[in-house]
């Protein structure tokens, strides 16, 4: 059957003996419409099931909407992975007058933050998507973002003590208690894992999110309430500790507990020297290892039986997941519902590591 006709623009102006220029004022919200004629306009649209078309209605606002983020450039591999997603998305809301820009800074360097940041607000970015890194001093990111009134989300670490709509990301809690569930169902009772973190003694972040202790939680908790069989212990690592030092206390680690420890969660980006300590001591296979995607190399350490499984954040629909929140934010001025859109974990293994690098943060789209 023939689809039924849509109304147009011209035909609700007709119909309520008002011009076409104030019907697309009060569709797009531009020049200047009593709110009694705007409120009659929108309720007429809604009693005949008026739906705009969107290029249309780009080219009524004739105007380019920015979106801009930013992160820090460490751990490049995992930031690659985020573009490609930012990449993605803004490919599909270009021909709705959109454009995004991403920008990758070096960490610590707050004033070129600060800087690229004010650029980017002078150039008529109208929203912006942050990172809440424990190098920046993120305060006064967001205290520019707050004076200038730009709306914004924070993804892949969230502040939630600041003024953002939402935030896209991980559940860093719930990546513990991931593992905790894995490694019940992989060991015996009575044998022993290892948790890895960073030891932040000295280092002064107020604001920064806690995250090496949120994966830790998750662990700790759900391995006393579910398989309380199990002995875990924490080994830190100092944080700024040279790569020679942490080989050193790995290999102190494995030589210690050498036949009782059967897995190791390892938190911090330290996969290179852990598992090049663990291939030199001829444990391939030995131990359970599980690691979240910190390492462009993780994919060789699956394949090499060093590593067991990855725990991925979906960088790439992190991304792009990201772009859309704010894109629907500019498109409707409602806050993104829910505040905290986590994205789901993923488990790779060297089994299926070649379709997750291609296909899985395509997964929660809907998208082939």
């Amino acid at each position: 059957m023939p689809k039924p006709k849509r109304m147009t623009q011209r035909e609700i102006a007709d119909a309520l003996g008002v011009s076409i220029i104030t019907v697309q004022r009060a569709l797009n919200n531009s020049g200047y419409v009593s709110p009694e004629m705007r409120e009659r306009i929108l309720a007429y649209m809604q009693q005949v099931n008026y739906k705009p078309d969107r290029a249309a209605q780009i080219l009524v606002r004739n105007e380019t909407r920015t979106i801009s983020l930013f992160s820090a450039n460490r751990h490049a591999f995992f930031w690659d992975s985020i573009s490609e997603g930012i990449t993605r998305a803004a490919e599909r809301i270009s021909m709705f007058g959109y454009q995004v820009r991403y920008h990758r800074l070096e960490s610590a360097r707050t004033e070129d933050y600060l800087q690229a940041l004010q650029v980017e607000i002078d150039d008529g970015a109208q929203a912006v998507g942050v990172v809440n890194h424990e190098r920046f001093d993120m305060e006064r990111v967001f205290q520019l973002l707050d004076t200038r009134e730009i709306p914004y989300v924070t993804f892949n670490i969230d502040a939630p003590h600041s003024r953002r709509l939402c935030f896209v990301g991980a559940d860093y809690r719930a990546e513990g208690r991931l593992v905790a569930e894995l490694f019940g169902k992989f060991l015996s009772a009575g044998q022993k894992v290892a948790v890895l973190v960073y030891d932040m003694t000295g280092q002064s972040y107020p604001h920064a999110t806690p995250i090496s202790e949120l994966r830790l939680g998750g662990f700790a908790t759900h391995l006393a309430a579910e398989y309380p069989q199990f002995e875990h212990f924490v080994v830190a690592i100092p944080f700024a500790a040279a790569s020679t030092e942490i080989t050193r206390q790995i290999d102190d680690l494995l030589e210690r507990y050498q036949g009782e420890l059967s897995a190791i969660y390892c938190i911090p980006p330290i996969h290179a020297e852990l598992c090049a300590v663990i291939e030199a001591k001829g444990l391939t296979n030995a131990i359970k290892l599980i690691a979240p995607d910190l390492s462009p190399e993780i994919g060789t350490y699956l394949t090499r039986n060093l590593l067991t499984l990855e725990i991925s954040q979906n960088p790439m629909l992190q991304g792009f997941a990201t772009v859309l929140a704010l894109a629907r934010y500019l498109e409707t001025g409602t806050k993104p519902e829910p505040e905290l859109q986590y994205i789901d974990h993923s488990l790779v293994t060297k089994v299926n590591l070649d379709s997750h690098n291609k296909l899985t943060w395509l997964t929660g789209l809907g998208i082939e």
